[in-house]
């Protein structure tokens, strides 16, 4: 009876391995998703990773927020030459920017130094429906990925059924990247370059991206559709930024799965030789859990932007073209700010023989 249960049970455990060995080789060469010029810019990461020291990893307001050639040059200045690059995409929760933080520190950036992480909530929900079956929200599906997801869907104040939808999603993710169904069309695509846009709109704007290391410069990609709009709520944008700093005095309390998913966010890019900095993005939002965890001596370091009492540059309406995010002028007054902040903190943390 046994044997004979080995002998049906052989060619499924073949067929089983043949597939997932296939499937791993097909993963290791889907192109990364493009959300955002998240390709092109991953790309070009990899083609300079050697001569990076600093990588930001957020969400829109790090994209558009800070500019690494005016974060480099500040630094410079101060006696620090160290390279940056950007590597925010609009529209990242934390969940997604650690999954893609993990494949850059795999790729292992032997001068990386510091990483600077926009900080943002732990959340396990998906923010649209639309947003749910895509290759992005695939791509970060790894096993630590989906295991973090999973808990915190768990432990959401939803019902069970509910916490259980949202779990068995990620789940169902991160079969859909294990087995890289569907993507053999995309790796010949990738290979042939027949996925290449040729509009040259966008060639333009590829190629000022990879030039300034990520940052995406409103010039390029003009803010026209939100100024006006910014314009029409600009007393109501006032009001919102008068009582960020008040908000940040209130207490937040971390969930345990959004606590062990910092941790190990925290744990891996220490592993990889690296520094965690947390910092926040100027805006009309305030981030009292930053805070909290600041007060709670929980964060290794923080750099909080989006303070209108500590940086009111950053708050002055002409330095922006929508409530969330800055414009060029603004971008580089931002770049300025967090070069001195990161400069202060390395001068504060080296050894006294290596202090100036």
């Amino acid at each position: 009876m046994i044997a004979s249960l080995a002998r049906a049970a052989t060619p499924v455990a073949l067929a089983l391995a043949s597939f997932l060995t296939v499937s791993s080789l097909v993963r290791r060469a889907v192109p990364w998703p493009d959300p955002l010029l998240l390709r092109p810019k991953m790309e070009a990461f990899e083609r300079e990773k050697d001569d990076v020291d600093v990588v930001l990893i957020g969400s829109s307001r790090t994209f558009r927020g800070i500019a690494p050639d005016v974060l480099d040059e500040r630094l410079a200045a101060r006696g620090h030459p160290l390279r940056s690059w950007n590597l925010a995409v609009g529209g990242m929760r934390r969940h997604e920017a650690a999954g893609l933080l993990r494949r850059v520190l795999e790729r292992a950036p032997p001068r990386l130094r510091v990483v600077l992480i926009e900080w943002g909530p732990w959340e396990a929900t998906f923010d649209a429906p639309r947003n749910v079956w895509t290759d992005r929200s695939a791509a970060w599906h790894d096993a630590t990925g989906t295991r973090l997801a999973i808990a915190g869907a768990l432990e959401l104040d939803l019902p069970i059924s509910e916490r259980l939808g949202i779990a068995s999603r990620h789940a169902a993710l991160f079969l859909h990247r294990l087995s890289a169904y569907g993507r053999g069309g995309d790796v010949l695509r990738a290979w042939t370059g027949r996925d290449r846009p040729a509009n040259p709109t966008h060639r333009r704007v590829v190629d000022d991206l990879i030039r300034r290391r990520g940052y995406r410069s409103q010039r390029v990609v003009s803010g026209a559709t939100h100024a006006p709009r910014f314009a029409a709520e600009l007393d109501r944008w006032r009001e919102e930024v008068a009582d960020i700093d008040a908000v940040h005095r209130l207490d937040v309390a971390e969930s345990p799965a959004a606590a062990a998913a910092r941790e190990a966010q925290f744990a891996a890019v220490r592993a990889a030789g690296a520094e965690p900095i947390v910092f926040t993005g100027p805006g009309a939002e305030a981030t009292p859990g930053a805070f909290s965890l600041e007060r709670a001596g929980r964060l290794p370091t923080f750099f909080p932007l989006n303070s209108p009492n500590l940086h009111p540059a950053l708050y002055l309406a002409e330095h922006h073209f929508e409530r969330l995010h800055l414009n060029d002028d603004g971008a580089a007054a931002a770049s300025r700010i967090l070069a001195d902040l990161l400069a202060d903190h390395l001068e504060r943390s080296a050894p006294p023989r290596e202090r100036r």
